[in-house]
């Protein structure tokens, strides 16, 4: 991330982390919009927290084989493919099958990162936990954390990414390490 150096472009950045809060907030409490909507608003907001971030990104495309790929992004030479949910219920263990599919599909280098805003149940954590694990979780609250400024989304990478390659932990709930 380029450094910050004058106060308006901090300002400036403050405002705009500000109004992704705003606007995810007004999804999680609006009932004017169909699950669907608010799983692809849930999609564009998080492409923009990657442009914010300075992220290299891809936004939704289809394989060649048509295979939907809900984005994609890069982060410490590995290659992040990005599913996004705003299910009723947590995302379930039949949806990480799915999901880590796609990614077991690519190459080597290929892991997936999970956003769902209703968070995940424990037996889909569980599951995929352990073992080369290839997903990053991250919940709805993970995501308010990062756009009320607790903690940075590279920040938040850097812990997951940790939680993985250390324990083996595909979920490390942000609020343990958030200031």
């Amino acid at each position: 991330m380029g450094k910050i150096t004058t106060i308006g472009e901090r300002r400036s950045r403050t405002e705009r982390l500000a109004d992704l809060n705003r606007r995810f907030i007004a999804l999680a409490s609006g009932s004017d919009v169909t699950p669907q909507e608010r799983g692809f608003a849930l999609e564009a907001l998080f492409f923009e927290l990657l442009a914010f971030s300075e992220f290299e990104y891809t936004k939704p495309y289809r394989t060649a084989n048509g295979e939907q790929i809900d984005g994609h992004f890069r982060y410490e030479k590995f290659d992040y493919l990005v599913e996004a949910k705003w299910t009723e219920a947590p995302t379930q263990q039949s949806d990480l099958s799915v999901f880590d599919g796609k990614i077991r599909g690519k190459a080597q280098s290929t892991r997936g990162f999970c956003l769902s805003a209703n968070g995940f149940a424990e037996s889909a954590i569980l599951k995929f936990s352990g073992d080369a694990p290839k997903i990053v979780l991250m919940t709805g609250e993970d995501l308010a954390l990062v756009l009320n400024e607790q903690i940075t989304f590279d920040d938040a990478m850097k812990a997951k990414v940790d939680a993985i390659v250390r324990k083996g932990q595909i979920y490390l709930p942000l609020r343990e390490i958030a200031t």
